[in-house]
């Protein structure tokens, strides 16, 4: 994994323009292959690595990525609202920016005939009848929301669409991050820091475009602004804070603020084999994956803090499984936040049973909740509205699958609950009762919890998480 965090590292410096532009002659065209074997050799990569890397820098021909700005204070189930895209190009090292624009002008220059109908809960709650790019990232897996986000944007007439060989998403974090290491950043004669730019670039484009007096097709030229002038900071950056800018790439990858996909197949499986692409867990016997989508509620998720607890409960005939989710709306009504319109999904293993979902504090849509599949995942969907300055919650009830009921009774049980892309350090419970004595777990449980039926373990949702447990069989 530090090998690949290396790769990471030293693709962010070479495409954000940081030291290597400088000490071989980027800007006049001068980075020569032998360069990147060089530093790939020093890395000790393999020789498939090492041609992966120089693919994907355009050695072996000139390359086009689609970048997505996944804006997670308007969570979406792959990370974030997409408010903006970008199109880079990459030949032999040397990056160009072809464009970033807003997906507001791109959906718009669409023709409506050409685009599918949307998901069910975007067409009833955002009234709309098409699936425009916009809201291309309705599945939690990064590598289906990409194949979803290139397919829509070739029917909208995006450019170079049939070039595209890779997506990458960026949530906000990732800005507020570097912007942390980098300094702040004056913007039309203001001062933007970490903890206020993401704020300051909404109102930019929300409403202080009108204010300078810029046209509608203009109001996110601040974020073309913003790239540039993080692309000099790195440029003079990259060598002097290289190792700390090399540590945040691996965090923010392991966060689910950076997420990779690539069209050519060889490609995609190295990603996933690296843990870069946002892929759900698949190993673990049980599983659970909590995933939000923000449809209407504007910028709201910026004062929402969450609290996810999983449990299991020996039945007469069986095992139930309760999952909640807890919400506590910290914001007032303005131009950022509003009530919070929530359209819930939980994954689960395949051939669960939903028994009931439930809600307290909070109005919930709870007369039809949706089901259905992705993968082998079994899903469960509702509706969840929090007014603001209120706490609510919504359980969902259902039966363990049989593959993991069986393991229970066998005496060797694994966990994994899966984290949502874009979403921050969450609070996380898990408190299994297992109706006989728990053996052996890891992570381990608190010295005071040893000894009896149930496996009790507070962490949070910053990364996967994943558990083993022993118990006697039953």
């Amino acid at each position: 994994m530090m090998k690949w965090l290396k790769i990471l590292g030293l693709l962010i410096v070479i495409i954000g323009g940081a030291g290597l532009a400088v000490r071989w002659g980027w800007r006049s065209g001068r980075l020569p292959q032998v360069a990147v074997r060089q530093v790939g050799e020093r890395l000790g990569l393999p020789p498939a690595e090492l041609s992966l890397m120089e693919t994907a820098l355009g050695f072996g021909g000139p390359r086009t990525y689609l970048i997505l700005f996944l804006n997670n204070t308007e969570l979406r189930p792959g990370g974030g609202f997409i408010g903006a895209y970008a199109l880079l190009k990459i030949n032999r090292g040397i990056p160009q920016l072809v464009k970033i624009e807003g997906t507001e002008l791109l959906d718009g220059r669409a023709k409506r005939e050409a685009l599918p109908p949307p998901p069910d809960p975007i067409r009833e709650y955002l009234k709309v009848d098409r699936w425009y790019f916009r809201d291309s990232n309705w599945s939690p897996d990064f590598a289906s929301s990409s194949a979803r986000a290139l397919e829509l944007y070739g029917r909208e007439g995006g450019e170079a669409a049939g070039e595209i060989d890779g997506v990458a998403g960026v949530t906000a974090t990732v800005l507020e991050e570097l912007v942390r290491i980098l300094g702040p950043i004056d913007i039309a004669g203001e001062v933007w820091r970490a903890d206020n730019i993401v704020e300051r670039l909404e109102y930019e484009v929300e409403y202080g475009y009108r204010e300078r007096g810029r046209k509608f097709s203009e109001r996110k030229q601040p974020l073309a602004e913003l790239a540039g002038v993080l692309g000099t900071r790195l440029q003079q950056a990259g060598w002097r804070r290289g190792k700390e800018l090399l540590t945040l790439a691996g965090r923010l990858v392991k966060e689910k603020h950076l997420l990779f996909y690539a069209v050519a197949p060889a490609e995609q499986q190295a990603l996933l084999a690296a843990g870069w692409a946002g892929h759900p867990t698949t190993s673990s016997v049980d599983y659970l994956f909590w995933v939000d989508a923000n449809l209407g509620a504007l910028k709201t998720d910026a004062a929402l803090e969450r609290s996810l607890q999983y449990q299991i409960i020996p039945t007469s005939t069986g095992y139930l499984a309760r999952a909640t989710m807890t919400f506590s709306h910290r914001g007032k009504l303005d131009w950022r936040t509003s009530r919070y319109r929530d359209y819930v999904r939980i994954f689960a293993p395949g051939n669960s049973i939903l028994q009931a979902v439930t809600s307290s504090g909070a109005l919930a849509d709870l007369t039809s909740p949706d089901s259905g599949r992705e993968g082998s995942r079994q899903w469960f969907g509702a509706w969840f509205t929090l007014p603001a300055g209120r706490e609510g919650s919504l359980t969902f009830e259902y039966l363990v699958a049989p593959a993991a009921a069986q393991a229970l009774g066998s005496g060797s049980y694994s966990l994994a609950i899966d984290k949502q892309a874009g979403t921050l350090a969450q609070a996380l419970t898990v408190d299994l009762d297992f109706g006989t004595k728990v053996r052996f777990a890891r992570p381990p449980e608190a010295p005071e919890e040893h000894g009896d039926m149930r496996y009790r373990y507070q962490t949070d949702l910053r990364v996967n998480r994943e558990f083993e447990i022993k118990i006697v069989g039953r």
